[in-house]
């Protein structure tokens, strides 16, 4: 699947022409609301539907309208038993993770949803150019939070795929 065909909003809508547009009716049930929008895979600045429409400043061929969502990945916390400065009863800090992706684009993650940190993997594209997908592994450097929870919380907030495969942490402990 393209990121073209990508369907990832709430009460959306999927709009398909050979020949490209950038109005689009028919959105009476999200008016007055903000909406995430993809067209032809690029990620738009998200608009507000007025009088059930909208007028995109690019031109598409394949557009999805809809409520954006997140989605959130939070891990139980790290617990390495066998090693006694990191037990339950000892604080930890989460330094790094390593995400292992398939199609994921913009990502942030960090010791709580509050402190995230985004994956920089290179300049992100402007509002309607399409951005290409992150395979792979991922390591992002997380800001410091001690304590006896140590876990970690994964963030893509955009219309667009995100498939997380494995997390791996770098952990330091006795804090």
């Amino acid at each position: 699947m393209s990121l073209a065909d990508s369907f990832f909003v709430d009460s959306g809508v999927s709009y398909y022409s050979d020949v490209a547009f950038n109005e689009l009716s028919g959105l009476w049930h999200l008016e007055g609301m903000e909406v995430s929008i993809l067209a032809d895979g690029a990620v738009l600045d998200t608009m507000i539907v007025t009088n059930g429409r909208l007028d995109l400043p690019v031109m598409a061929n394949k557009v999805q309208v809809g409520l954006a969502y997140n989605s959130d990945v939070q891990t139980l916390p790290a617990v390495l038993e066998r090693v006694a400065a990191l037990g339950q009863t000892s604080q930890a800090n989460i330094n790094k993770v390593i995400l292992r992706v398939t199609r994921a684009c913009p990502l942030f993650a960090g010791p709580t949803f509050e402190k995230l940190t985004e994956y920089k993997a290179s300049t992100a594209p402007p509002s309607g150019v399409a951005q290409t997908p992150v395979e792979g592994q991922l390591e992002i450097a997380l800001l410091p939070a001690w304590g006896y929870d140590a876990k970690v919380c994964v963030r893509q907030s955009k219309p667009l795929p995100f498939t997380l495969l494995s997390i791996s942490l770098d952990i330091a402990s006795g804090g």
